[in-house]
């Protein structure tokens, strides 16, 4: 007996069969579903080969665990019968999900849920949720559920809808993926998304061991890196500057200071303009001059 029996897994498409599946996602019985199969052809289509197997790969266990007794409900278990679910069933099965099979915590806050991790939770919760978004995405493309994305807060879609509109409106253009860097990123509380990751508390540490310039330069070289990208790291470490300060440096820069172990950059806010000095050591000086010649 298979020992992925009862299990959803991937199994190659058939040699021989002419089809434009390269992997065909079958249930427990052996019985091909055709959803997963269908989800993972398109996200094939718009990611990565290595994202789409991932993003497939996550959903298995969470369809095995609709075929199981514990997400049984009035519609019965499966797929086949969340399609006929609303909403809030579909999130109650979700968050039921990953508290019991993932080990994460979920608190209900202003219309949406927050999903907190702990000691022992899943460090796939992140993925299985954005998996599943995109899943109930096609799902409603494709007729196969008939109400909203149900991983989707209806409030927030609103208002980004209410926002491109008034955009369209004033004849500018939609806004840009957060991914893209020229838009003012928006805060938390503006997520689509129904289930929404808690942030963890960022504890800035600062960079005070004396070993540390030691291992940069021996990592560097030992990973054959050129003259340039040694020169980006030392000064970045010596100088406390950006990275980008520090990329966008020039020749001039460096000449405006004499040529030494100062260069001019510009800073956050100054809008280009050269308004801060930063200063390095002598060692990585002898580079740039090495470099610069």
């Amino acid at each position: 007996m298979n020992e992925n029996t009862g299990k959803f897994r991937c199994v190659p498409c058939p040699a021989g069969m002419k089809s434009r599946y390269r992997e065909v996602v079958v249930d427990g019985m052996g019985c091909p579903h055709y959803a997963l199969t269908e989800f993972a052809w398109q996200m094939d289509q718009i990611l990565s080969a290595g994202a789409a197997r991932t993003y497939v790969r996550v959903l298995l266990p969470y369809f095995t665990y609709l075929r199981s007794s514990e997400s049984s409900s009035e519609y019965g278990t499966g797929w086949e019968s969340a399609w006929a679910r609303e909403p809030e069933e579909v999130r109650e099965s979700v968050r039921t999900y990953v508290v019991q099979r993932l080990q994460c915590q979920a608190r209900r806050y202003h219309g949406y849920e927050v999903i907190g991790l702990r000691q022992g939770s899943s460090s796939s919760v992140r993925v299985f949720l954005a998996a599943l978004k995109q899943f109930y995405q096609l799902a409603c493309r494709a007729g196969w559920y008939a109400s909203a994305n149900p991983l989707t807060d209806t409030v927030s879609a609103v208002l980004h809808e209410v926002e491109a509109a008034e955009r369209r409106a004033a004849g500018r253009r939609p806004r840009m993926p957060a991914l893209s860097g020229v838009e003012v990123p928006r805060g938390r509380c503006c997520s689509e998304n129904y289930f929404r990751l808690q942030e963890e508390q960022w504890v800035p540490q600062p960079m005070d061991d004396p070993g540390l310039p030691v291992r940069l330069v021996q990592g560097m070289r030992g990973a054959g890196w050129g003259l340039r990208d040694q020169i980006v790291v030392r000064m970045a470490y010596e100088s406390g500057a950006r990275i980008r300060e520090v990329l966008c440096l020039t020749v001039g820069d460096w000449r405006a200071r004499g040529c030494s172990q100062e260069a001019t950059t510009f800073n956050k806010g100054s809008r280009g303009r050269r308004v801060k000095v930063i200063r390095f050591s002598s060692e990585t000086a002898r580079m740039v001059r090495a470099y610069v010649n």
